[in-house]
């Protein structure tokens, strides 16, 4: 290709009677714009995607990333067809907190309940509400190594599917 590059180059000289070698540096010289153009887009797109994540370190323990506040992003349902993810609805979040102690709490209903958080990565929630159609229920959830928090139900589970994840808050 190199050969083709200054013999083109040569050509673009008047009085040239080179043929087809300016052809040749024009497909050259436009594939090689094509070829940074790609690049340097998929720099920019990565730049923009690791900003809006919060890596987690995986050395860090569960119970000490986990303490604080974390809003509702996204759920995911299946109404008895293929199942696909909701944005939250962000007029009305959804916020959950967990402490410390190992308490954890929900802004919405009557609910309250204790986790655990596994060397293994995993979260328990044990769940009591005072009202509503399922008064205790059991929650398995991960971080995410995006940062997010992923959590569904395991008593009882949904037939269909269901999961949430979510962001926290600072």
């Amino acid at each position: 290709m190199r050969a083709v590059l200054e013999t083109s180059l040569n050509c673009l000289q008047p009085n040239c009677s080179c043929q087809g070698h300016s052809y040749k540096l024009i497909i050259y010289l436009s594939l090689m714009k094509i070829i940074i153009s790609s690049l340097l887009l998929f720099v920019l797109f990565s730049a923009f995607e690791c900003q809006h994540q919060e890596n987690v370190d995986p050395n860090t323990k569960n119970q000490d990333v986990l303490i604080g506040r974390w809003k509702l992003v996204e759920y995911y349902l299946s109404d008895g067809g293929p199942g696909y993810w909701t944005k939250a609805d962000p007029a009305k979040p959804y916020i959950i907190e967990f402490k410390a102690d190992g308490a954890y709490i929900s802004d919405r209903a009557d609910c309250s309940g204790q986790y655990t958080a596994a060397p293994d990565q995993e979260i328990i929630i044990k769940i009591s509400c005072d009202t509503g159609y399922v008064q205790k229920s059991e929650l398995s959830g991960k971080i995410l190594p995006s940062g997010e928090l992923y959590i569904v139900p395991t008593n009882p589970y949904c037939i269909e599917g269901c999961s949430y994840k979510y962001m926290r808050i600072k």
